[in-house]
């Protein structure tokens, strides 16, 4: 049976502001999409990775 070590935080990680920063730094360097202007790709980004919390 594999174990895992215990959380070192409560909160899950992508709660952490810094944590999401740099998602959002990463997506926008590796996964570059068109919106077509109707929104900027970093408030796409960071709708996207507040969902996934």
């Amino acid at each position: 049976m594999t174990t895992y070590p215990s959380s070192v935080s409560s909160a899950p990680a992508l709660a952490d502001e810094t944590t999401l920063q740099v998602a959002l730094k990463c997506l926008l360097e590796f996964i570059p999409l068109e919106t077509q202007g109707a929104y900027p790709l970093a408030t796409l980004y960071s709708v996207l990775l507040w969902a996934a919390i």
